[in-house]
């Protein structure tokens, strides 16, 4: 009965828009999670690539990083891992990260291989390549590439402004070449003082789809503890969390709720650079 089930949520998921809307890459970290999923201008952690590939630049060690997602409906959940390697001394980052979503029903998995540099003392930008495959239990398995592109600037010394394009080259997956499109975001991050930090981003998931909105607040209470909040539309749906950070390891959980459904989502990651 419960494989009956997973193989009815996958048909129905799979119906629902062109390719599911495969490989939307609309989770990163807890800490993105518990804010809104608003935090395309902000520095990032190993993650990064499933969020903004120019978020990377900034560390001097190597790091890294896994997360678990359990979703609003359970079966269905998200488990990420990344390493992130500074290349040099001049600010060039480099990471691979893994991603496996879904069920035995139905099943996405990305290889992300990314790349994000300094362009100059106010911007960074990455590029990252994807191996992008989908399994549908008893149909089929496919694969394609996926390029993704992303970009950071300082607009003044405290607000930072960030936009990605994941699948830029509309990549075709499946026997009928399926396109997946391009998902788009950008935002800013704003820190009025040194404990606090406002996010805002919009979002398009495919083209001619109304526009999501999202927000998020990060208030570091002490050096170690931090509390979020977040909310983005369409649907309204509110988050929060916190991250709990011990020298160079940072362990941050999130929770978010959909206005339909009785079950929150939830969302746990684990951190560290040597």
């Amino acid at each position: 009965m419960k494989h009956f089930v997973q193989a009815c949520i996958a048909s129905s998921l799979l119906l629902s828009s062109p390719v599911f809307a495969s490989f939307e890459g609309t989770l990163s970290d807890a800490r993105d999670t518990a804010m809104g999923e608003s935090t395309v201008a902000a520095k990032g952690s190993p993650l990064a690539a499933f969020n903004n590939p120019a978020s990377l630049p900034g560390h001097t060690t190597p790091g890294a990083a896994c997360s678990f997602h359990v979703p609003f409906i359970k079966d269905i959940t998200t488990l990420q891992g990344a390493i992130s390697i500074p290349l040099g001394n001049n600010g060039v980052t480099g990471a691979l990260s893994l991603e496996r979503f879904g069920s035995g029903a139905y099943r996405e998995s990305r290889i992300v291989i990314s790349l994000a540099s300094p362009v100059s003392s106010a911007i960074d930008a990455g590029i990252s390549a994807s191996r992008l495959s989908r399994s549908i239990q008893g149909f089929s398995e496919d694969a394609t590439i996926g390029i993704d592109l992303g970009i950071q600037a300082d607009l003044l010394e405290n607000l930072r402004f960030g936009a990605t394009i994941f699948n830029v080259n509309s990549p075709g997956i499946g026997s009928s070449n399926e396109k997946i499109h391009p998902r788009k975001e950008a935002g800013i991050a704003w820190n009025p003082s040194r404990q606090l930090l406002l996010t805002s981003s919009v979002e398009q998931l495919t083209p001619g789809n109304n526009l999501k909105l999202h927000y998020g607040t990060e208030y570091a209470v002490t050096g170690n503890l931090s509390l979020r909040m977040g909310l983005s539309s369409d649907p309204a749906v509110v988050s929060g969390g916190a991250g709990f950070s011990l020298g160079k390891l940072k362990a941050e959980a999130a929770v978010k709720k959909h206005p339909d459904l009785e079950d929150p989502a939830m969302s746990f990651t684990v951190s560290g650079y040597l």
